[in-house]
Order: C-alpha cells, then sequence, then structure tokens
C-alpha cells in the first residue's frame, strides 16, 4: 500500500444535496442462510421498555445530542457512527460527517464528497469510524461508488490523531477489489472496522459492478505502526469467492481477532485470527433455532421500518474470557415478533455457553450493538417498534448488576413519532467505550421525529451509563446551539471554583443538590440576529420561549455532567405590504411572532425563528373587490385558497398581498315583446354567480313562445343599426307592435322546445377590454302565418360585462 496522501484541514459551510448514486450497480440477490435444525429456543422471560431499575443499577443518559446536519444532508437509512479521542468526538452519517470539540455538545460538518480525491466512482454512502486508543487514532472509512472508466469501487481509509481531527485534516489511503485478490469489475460495500493491539481490521462484501466481476467477502488485517507514521505498508486479506456475506468482527479483542458467521439458522462459526499468525482457524457449533425470514413489524402507521433489517450478525465483542454476537431475526415458533439473538461461547475452547433472546409479545428488536467498557461489561443500542410504538432508541447494558440479555436491562433515548416513508431505516448503529469516563458508553441511533421522510431524520450521539460507574463530581455543561458564537449566560450563583456568568460553552462544578438559575438573552446581534428559543436540560426540550433556566443539581456526586443548552436560531424579518390600497390593509399571522405579534396594518414586519413556518391570512375581499395574488420576493403566488399564505422562513421575505379593482356586471330587461297569439315571446338573462363577469358564463333565454326556429340576435348599439335609429318600429314591415332594440352584429339561430322555451348559453372571454361593454340581446320567432313580416320579437336585455382589473 503506497502513503497516505494528507487532506486539506477545515470544515464545509456547503453539505451536500441527497445523491444522485447513478454509478451504483444493482447489488445481486442475496440467498437467505440456510435453515437449520435445530430446535426452537423455549420462551425467556420479555425485555421491558423502560422497566425501572432501583439504586446503583440505574441507567443513565447524560448527553443526547442530535448530531445530524440540515435535512438536504440526511438519508432515511441513517447508518450512524461515532468516536471520540477525549472530549474531541467524530461522528459520520448518510451523507455527512462531523467534529465536535465539547463532548458533542456542537458540530463541525464535513463534506465527504469533497473532502478526498476521486480514484473510482466518487463518493457514495456507507461509512464507519472507530478510535484506537492505544495508537492516538481515529479511523474514518468511506464507500466509493463504482466507476465503469476504472472498472472498480473501492473503499477510502482516513486516520487522524487527536490535534489533526480538531482542524478536519486526515491522512487516507484507498483499497480496491483488485488490491485484495478479485477481479476488476468488482466494488466493495457493507463496510466494518475493528482493532487489536497492532493491526486495524476492515470488512467488505464484494459485488461484481458490470459482467466478469466477482462476489464474495473479504477480511484485511493492517499494520497500525506505518499507518501512524504515514508510511507505506503491506497489508493481509483473506478473501472468500462466491460467499454468503455476513461476517462480524469482535469489539475488545487484544490479540486475537475474533469474528463470526451463520452457516445456517441452528449453526454458527467462530474464527480466529492471531496477530502473529497468517493462519485463519474456526469452530462450527450448534444452537437453538432462529428464523431467517422477511422482518415485520409495523408501527401505528403501518409503516415497514424493518424493511433493510437483515439477519447478518450486527454486534460481537470478546470480554472477560468470552466471545458474544448479536443478530435480528423474524419471528417464528413461539416468538410473536421479530427479535434479538444473543449467542455467548468461551473463549478459550469456543464452547457455546449460553443463548439468550431479546424479545417482547407486542414489539420487535432490530439493530443491536455493543462495545466493552474498561471493567469488560458490555452496552450497547438497539431499535424497538411495532404494534403502538413508532421505532424507537433504547440504550441498553449487561453488566455484573444485570448479567443476562434476557431480559434486556434498557432505558429509553428517544421516541420515534413516526416511521419511514419507505421500507428503508437502520441499517447499523455503532456503540464504544467513553473515552473520559471508560466505565460509560457512547452510542449512536437514529429516529424520525416530526415526519415520515429523510428530512425529520435524527442521528443521535448519546452519553450512557450506570449511575454508579460515572464520574463522582456536580458538573454543569452549559453550550448553545444554532447561532455563531457563544451565548452571554447568567448564573444566579458562583460555582466551588468561584467562576459565575459566561458565554457558551463553558463548564461549571456545584456541589450537589445545588439550586441555580441561567438565564439567556432573548436576542443575541452577532453576525446577524438570533433568537432565543428554549434551554434543553439534560437533552431534555424546556417550555419554548422560557428564558430562565430553574433547576438543582444531582444529589449523586457521580453523575456527570449536567447539561444545559441555549438553543437560538436565526431571526428572520417578514415585511408585509398592500398593493390597491398601498397601506392599511389587517393582515393576521400564525403563530405569534418573536415579539408576541400576529396582526398589523400594512405595511408592517414581523420576526420569526429560523425554518418557522407562518401562515399568513388577508381579508377575501375589501368591499366588492377581491384578493388577486401574493407577491413573494418579488414572485407571483396564487395559493389555494388565496387569501391564505404559508411561507417556510429560511430567510427573511417581503411579501405583498394584492387585490383587484372589481367592475360590477349586471343584467336588464327592457322594451316590450310583440307576442305571437298567446304567447309571450319573453326573453331573461342570467349568469354565474348572478353577475356577468369575465371567464363566466351567461345564459340568454327565451321563455313562452311557440315551438319554431328563432334567432338570438346580439349587438353592441341599442341606437343605431347601420343608418337606422333604434329602437325600430317594425310596423311598416308588417310587423305591428314590434320592436327591433339591438344592432343585429351577431346572429345564433336555435329552436324552442315543445314547451316554447330556449336557452343559449355563452362564456366570456378573459379580456380585460371587454370590461364595461355593455351587449343588447333579443330572440327573433319564426312564424310565417302570424303577420307578414314572419318573424315575433322578444323584448331587449342588457348584459353589462364586469371582472376585475
Amino acid at each position: 500500500m503506497e502513503a497516505p496522501i494528507l487532506s486539506k484541514p477545515g470544515f464545509s459551510k456547503v453539505l451536500p444535496e441527497k445523491p444522485k448514486i447513478g454509478n451504483l450497480p444493482p447489488r445481486p440477490k442475496i440467498p437467505p442462510v440456510p435453515v437449520g435444525t435445530g430446535k426452537d429456543l423455549p420462551l425467556p422471560p420479555p425485555t421491558l421498555v423502560n422497566a425501572p431499575s432501583p439504586g446503583a443499577t440505574q441507567i443513565r443518559i447524560m448527553l443526547n445530542m442530535d448530531a445530524t446536519p440540515a435535512a438536504r444532508s440526511r438519508s432515511l437509512v441513517g447508518e450512524p457512527t461515532a468516536t471520540a479521542d477525549r472530549d474531541v468526538s467524530f461522528m459520520t452519517g448518510n451523507w455527512w460527517a462531523a467534529v465536535s470539540q465539547n463532548g458533542g455538545s456542537d458540530w463541525n460538518y464535513i463534506n465527504p464528497y469533497t473532502k478526498f480525491p476521486v480514484v473510482d466512482g466518487p463518493f457514495c454512502c456507507d461509512q464507519y469510524s472507530i478510535y484506537i486508543p492505544k495508537w492516538g487514532l481515529t479511523v474514518w472509512l468511506l464507500q466509493y461508488q463504482y466507476s465503469k472508466t476504472t472498472k472498480n469501487g473501492g473503499y477510502r481509509i482516513a486516520v487522524a490523531n487527536r490535534e489533526e481531527l480538531k482542524k478536519g485534516q486526515w491522512w487516507s489511503f484507498y483499497v480496491r477489489p483488485s488490491l485484495m485478490g478479485f477481479k476488476p469489475k468488482s466494488w466493495l460495500d457493507y463496510p466494518h472496522l475493528v482493532y487489536t493491539d497492532n493491526y486495524l481490521y476492515f470488512t467488505a462484501w464484494v459485488f461484481p459492478g458490470e459482467t466478469g466481476g466477482e462476489r464474495g467477502k473479504v477480511l484485511a488485517r493492517l499494520p497500525l505502526k506505518p499507518i501512524k507514521a504515514h508510511k507505506p505498508f503491506g497489508f493481509s486479506v483473506w478473501p472468500l469467492k462466491n460467499s454468503q456475506p455476513g461476517w462480524r468482527m469482535a469489539f475488545g479483542g487484544t490479540h486475537t481477532l475474533y469474528f463470526g458467521d451463520h452457516l445456517s439458522t441452528s449453526k454458527f462459526r467462530i474464527y480466529r485470527w492471531k496477530e502473529g499468525s497468517n493462519t485463519i482457524s474456526w469452530d462450527d457449533r450448534n444452537h437453538g433455532l432462529w428464523y431467517a425470514g422477511p422482518k415485520v413489524s409495523p408501527g401505528p402507521d403501518g409503516r415497514k421500518w424493518m424493511g433493510r433489517a437483515s439477519s447478518r450478525p450486527m454486534g460481537a465483542w470478546v470480554s472477560r474470557g468470552e466471545i458474544g454476537f448479536l443478530w435480528s431475526s423474524a419471528k417464528g415458533g413461539q416468538f410473536p415478533r421479530p427479535f434479538v439473538r444473543a449467542l455467548r461461547f468461551r473463549e478459550s475452547d469456543r464452547k457455546l455457553l449460553k443463548e439468550e433472546t431479546v424479545w417482547n409479545p407486542r414489539l420487535a428488536f432490530a439493530w443491536p450493538s455493543v462495545s466493552v467498557n474498561s471493567k469488560g461489561y458490555l452496552g450497547g443500542t438497539i431499535a424497538v417498534g411495532g404494534n403502538g410504538w413508532y421505532p424507537t432508541n433504547l440504550v441498553w447494558i449487561v453488566d455484573d448488576l444485570r448479567p443476562s440479555f434476557q431480559p434486556l436491562d434498557n432505558a429509553t433515548v428517544v421516541w420515534g413519532t413516526s416511521g419511514p416513508s419507505s421500507n428503508l431505516w437502520g441499517d447499523y448503529f455503532t456503540s464504544i467505550p467513553h473515552p473520559l469516563a471508560p466505565n460509560s458508553w457512547i452510542g449512536t441511533m437514529n429516529v424520525l421525529r416530526g415526519g415520515p421522510n429523510a428530512s425529520n431524520q435524527q442521528c443521535r450521539y448519546v452519553w450512557f451509563g450506570r449511575s454508579r460507574d460515572l464520574p463522582r463530581f456536580a458538573g454543569l455543561s452549559v453550550t448553545s446551539r444554532g447561532l455563531s458564537g457563544g451565548a452571554p449566560i447568567s448564573l444566579s450563583v458562583k460555582d466551588l471554583n468561584g467562576q459565575g456568568n459566561a458565554s457558551t460553552p463553558f463548564l461549571r462544578s456545584f456541589v450537589p443538590q445545588q439550586e441555580l438559575q441561567l438565564s439567556a438573552p432573548s436576542l443575541v446581534n452577532r453576525n446577524g440576529t438570533w433568537l432565543f428559543q428554549r434551554w434543553h436540560w439534560n437533552g431534555v426540550p424546556q417550555a419554548l420561549g422560557t428564558r430562565t433556566l430553574h433547576k438543582f443539581m444531582s444529589s449523586a456526586p457521580g453523575t456527570t455532567p449536567e447539561t444545559a443548552v441555549a438553543e437560538y436560531k436565526a431571526g428572520r424579518k417578514l415585511e408585509i405590504y398592500s398593493s390597491n390600497p398601498n397601506r392599511g390593509v389587517r393582515v393576521y399571522a400564525s403563530p405569534l411572532d418573536f415579539n408576541q405579534r400576529n396582526t398589523g396594518l400594512t405595511p408592517f414586519a414581523l420576526l420569526y425563528a429560523d425554518r418557522a413556518r407562518v401562515s399568513l391570512r388577508a381579508p377575501a375581499k375589501l368591499g366588492i373587490h377581491p384578493i388577486r395574488r401574493w407577491v413573494v420576493d418579488g414572485r407571483a403566488i396564487i395559493p389555494s385558497p388565496p387569501y391564505q399564505l404559508s411561507l417556510l422562513m429560511d430567510r427573511s421575505h417581503k411579501v405583498t398581498v394584492e387585490y383587484w379593482t372589481h367592475v360590477p356586471g349586471s343584467m336588464r330587461t327592457f322594451g316590450t315583446s310583440c307576442p305571437s297569439p298567446g304567447k309571450a315571446n319573453l326573453h331573461i338573462g342570467s349568469a354565474t354567480n348572478n353577475e356577468p363577469v369575465l371567464g363566466g358564463r351567461v345564459a340568454f333565454s327565451l321563455r313562452k313562445a311557440t315551438f319554431s326556429n328563432v334567432i338570438l340576435s346580439l349587438g353592441v348599439s341599442n341606437t343605431r343599426w347601420g343608418l337606422l335609429a333604434l329602437p325600430l318600429d317594425l310596423k311598416t314591415l308588417g310587423a305591428p307592435s314590434c320592436f327591433l332594440y339591438q344592432s343585429m352584429d351577431l346572429l345564433i339561430p336555435t329552436k324552442t322546445n315543445i314547451q316554447g322555451n330556449a336557452d343559449i348559453i355563452l362564456t366570456i372571454p378573459q379580456d380585460p377590454k371587454l370590461i364595461g361593454l355593455k351587449v343588447y340581446s333579443q330572440f327573433l320567432v319564426l312564424a310565417f302565418s302570424k303577420n307578414r313580416l314572419g318573424w315575433y320579437f322578444s323584448n331587449g336585455l342588457e348584459t353589462k360585462l364586469g371582472g376585475n382589473r
């Protein structure tokens, strides 16, 4: 392997949009794990979510942060991983990476698409990260897309020490399938990383990128000494071609790497690879039956959040003379819901010691992660959901106080409020021992809050452990988020070191049960306007808009730290104007703005927090003049209904509500008809909404005439028809008592029905020039035997066209 290259330092101000993974070939269908011949296991005690645990056994969550960047960089398949080098944390997810210099409270983001050079296809999706304490290295693995040009799709592995990590600078090298015994036209997927004392290991599934490529899986062992020194190195690989993917490497190994995989649903293979050896050995062990079918346990919304839940081992460990593996199973046997199975083997001879099941009759469990703390105890994360539960995140511990997975001791981290919009979620979570409190853990997970879409996905960075195992001081970490720079915070008391007010971030130490108040400014003007939203105490959101936080420090000095986070959002100005008239229109807004206002007479302005959803409502009419449209930042919008506008305050906006000038239309009859014997020949009219306006329909109707041919005559004058003055007496033409009332510019023939009625319906064109035009109409009824002219005439109808302009 060539020497690694050094990236530029720095972080990204612009994170990627959702990627278009156009070069990622379709994965071939992976055959299911063969069905074994073992027996079903009996039902153990079920795992209850949030079961109470007294005293020292209590699982406490010290930090619970949503580390996800802007919604455009999020995926339904979050795949979060995290590491920590003392107080500098690193986290990855789809499709982003981030560094925190205050233990996970605030994050600076890295764009994985642009951080490193492209060798084959561009960056794709999967990432994985670990921290190796002995070597002081954070390791970051990135999966890249397949390239039809280079005939490869590989991994980039990047490393950084603590100072490099703080600067966002990495040393990296690139590995391809062709470097590990596979033919070109292949690509790598599903990464995993672990370490032993002197080596870094990764596994990959290998898929063909096009015809001629190969499939299988590969395990690689890389020496840490030259990686640390940024020098070239050789490495060992174990490729298994045409094999079933699924290896999982165990966390916690020192001189030996342990990893495992399913041979069937009742047989497991445990591999071992000693540091000083090039030989890989294995043992096969039978166990109770599990079930490899689809995993289904819809939440309250019916969405299938387990659509991507595979049965490959997801968690593995070696500790205290024991090797263990965790994976997800479909329902089957006596288990009515998908569950998690744990196998525990003796390290010395790989004898099966225990097989345990995490299950519940109403809930499904999936995606377990596991790591080993400094005492050798187990902690991790797991997802639960189904029945009345949306997919929800838990942390769990197996130790001397609760040594069994059945039931599993757990605590809820964050409740989901939705299932995913498609069968995409989860894939993998991770956990690591906390570097500053090594008897506790850091876990990652993702959860949907507020909706089913990728923009609602949150990737959580969580610090948890037993109350007894936490550092023994009552500390307070005060931070802010969402604004540029710190926020000045006032404390009601000084701490044990005489320190009080400060700008975030800062730490304070207090005696147990110390009462205190923290006050944040409502508005911070620094590189923009920032509006206070709420406090978060130990990850729990407090009342919106309450700037003073009144709390007591913990009564147990082993709990540290309490966390107080002042949340701010950028202030967005909403300027509201009107046109026709230019002022004086009452407009209402919902919700209340930052200054508790929600209405005003135009022109006026409101102030909202970034990304607030604001609804504006204006009068539908001002007298007879209807609303025309809204103009937002120069762009015309006609919402439905037109008097109500919804805005996302992702920036400041200028909004104008415009009104039409309405010219009313009308219809009136005039003159008299010359009725045929027994017939009135009455002409009437009607219009949509009783008003003839542009775009509306007008009915010209004849009533009480003879059954005959008739003509509707339309004219634009009622005073002249050519050289003739109107009305014109038709007596001299042989039609006594008949008059012509209009200029006969347009003739439309039709027939009356048997009752002597006729209707002609016309649509008024959308031509503003027609507004105010008067149209005169009259019906002519054919009747040769009744007068010498042979026609009878109805009365006249004047139609004045109205509309908006």
